[in-house]
C-alpha cells in the first residue's frame, strides 16, 4: 500500500521488485507447477508466515506512527552483506 515503505525495504535488503505486479498466482506455468508438483502448506508454517506478517505489519506501523499522516520519509540502512553469518546451504551475494 505505500511504496515508499516498500522502496525502502528493497533498498535495505539489495532487491528489487516487492512494488511491481505480478501475475504469478494466475500465469500458466504456476498452474502447470502446481499440476506437476501441488504445494503442501503445513500448519506451522502457515503459523510461521502468519507471525512473520505480524511481525512485519508492526515494523511498518512503528515506522510510520510517528508521522502523523504527513509525507513520510524512512531512513532504513543500506543492508551490509558482511554483517550476516554466511551458512553452509547459503551462498551471500555482494
Amino acid at each position: 500500500k505505500d511504496e515508499g515503505y516498500a522502496q525502502s525495504i528493497e533498498d535495505f535488503f539489495g532487491v528489487e521488485g516487492f512494488n511491481q505486479a505480478s501475475d504469478m498466482f494466475c500465469g500458466w506455468q504456476a498452474h502447470e507447477a502446481n499440476e506437476k508438483v501441488p504445494l503442501v502448506v503445513g500448519f506451522d508454517h502457515v503459523m510461521r508466515l502468519s507471525k512473520l506478517n505480524q511481525m512485519d505489519t508492526k515494523l511498518f506501523k512503528e515506522a510510520t506512527d510517528c508521522w502523523g499522516g504527513e509525507e513520510v520519509e524512512y531512513s532504513f540502512p543500506k543492508a551490509n552483506a558482511n554483517r550476516f553469518a554466511a551458512q553452509q546451504n547459503r551462498t551471500v551475494f555482494e
